[in-house]
């Protein structure tokens, strides 16, 4: 998936002025879509980006509904992800545990207007 091999914080440049309308939708559609427990940091960490972007409050608040539930299961995959991690000992190298957190994920969620 190209958008994994982009990653965060490149997304995150690329789109700094801002994300155009319905392209933040099409982006949570192929994350949601090509979801694999494997990817789970990077799609944090392109989450993390994007939501760094200038007016993003105004793509969230544009999204249609099919979007928003699409961005509530990948919050929720995300989220189950993390605690499958948390029962795995010496899984994730200390960056990722550091980040991936279930309060971090928490606090992402509410800027795409998701409450966990």
């Amino acid at each position: 998936m190209f958008l994994c091999e982009v990653g965060g914080e490149l997304m995150g440049k690329i789109f700094k002025t801002e994300i155009s309308l319905g392209l933040l939708g099409e982006f949570v559609e192929i994350l949601n879509g090509c979801w694999s427990d494997d990817d789970y940091f990077v799609v944090f960490s392109i989450l993390i980006g994007l939501g760094k972007t200038n007016r993003f409050n105004l793509c969230v608040k544009f999204l249609n509904s099919t979007e928003k539930d699409l961005v509530n299961e990948l919050f929720n995959k995300l989220f189950s992800c993390c605690a499958k991690k948390e029962c795995e000992e010496n899984t994730i190298d200390d960056t990722c545990v550091q980040i991936f957190t279930k309060k971090n994920i928490i606090e992402l969620a509410k800027t795409y207007c998701v409450y966990l």
